[in-house]
């Protein structure tokens, strides 16, 4: 299950590539085929463990968003760590966030932005009843968007993954997504990652 998010991603990334070489812009074209480098050998590394150090997805991600900056515009990206986690001992699956953060900028921030509008992404890894959680809320159109069959497919391969994560560890991995609203109206998405709580020895 894991396998099969990253073809996904690297698809969308050579896609990129090619944009920028058909708008001449070789300069751009460079730089990102660097980032691109950096982010695909992290990816590499983790998807030789069955665990990854927090620090080392919060790196991931963010290169991730640089990557995301160059191609579409600036955003707003804030991440957040809850006081009293450590960021070098906390471990959690790999390749599970960064599809969900891929997720928000096609279909939150991207379309905000081709308007004219601001997009925000706002990350936060909190713990709660021995369960590492973490939020993921953007300013899009909220759930009504997951409908697609890409997003989908993307979405059913993480939830099915944890179902078997959970079966293996006989310890909860989930995911819940939500519209988040005000009165009825739609002000984005909002996506928990429930995972147990686990320290590198």
């Amino acid at each position: 299950k894991r396998g099969q998010m990253n073809p996904h991603f690297l698809f969308n990334a050579l896609d990129a590539i090619s944009n920028f070489i058909f708008k001449n812009q070789p300069k751009d074209a460079v730089l990102y085929m660097g980032k691109l480098a950096k982010l695909m050998r992290l990816t590499l590394e983790s998807s030789r463990n069955t665990s990854m150090v927090l620090a080392d997805e919060i790196d991931l991600l963010e290169k991730y968003i640089d990557m995301c900056k160059l191609r579409y515009g600036s955003f707003h990206w804030e991440l957040t760590v809850e006081d009293g986690i450590d960021i070098y001992d906390q471990t959690l699956p790999p390749m599970l966030l960064q599809p969900l953060v891929e997720n928000a900028v096609q279909h939150a921030v991207r379309p905000r932005l081709a308007k004219g509008e601001e997009g925000t992404i706002r990350c936060k890894v909190s713990e709660q009843n021995q369960r590492l959680i973490i939020d993921l809320k953007d300013n899009g159109p909220g759930v009504q968007q997951l409908n697609s069959n890409d997003n989908s497919h993307g979405l059913s391969i993480i939830k099915e993954r944890l179902e078997l994560l959970t079966k293996k560890h006989e310890e909860l991995h989930a995911i819940r997504i939500d519209s988040m609203n005000n009165d009825g109206l739609i002000l984005g998405t909002h996506v928990s990652l429930i995972l147990p709580t686990v320290i590198e020895e």
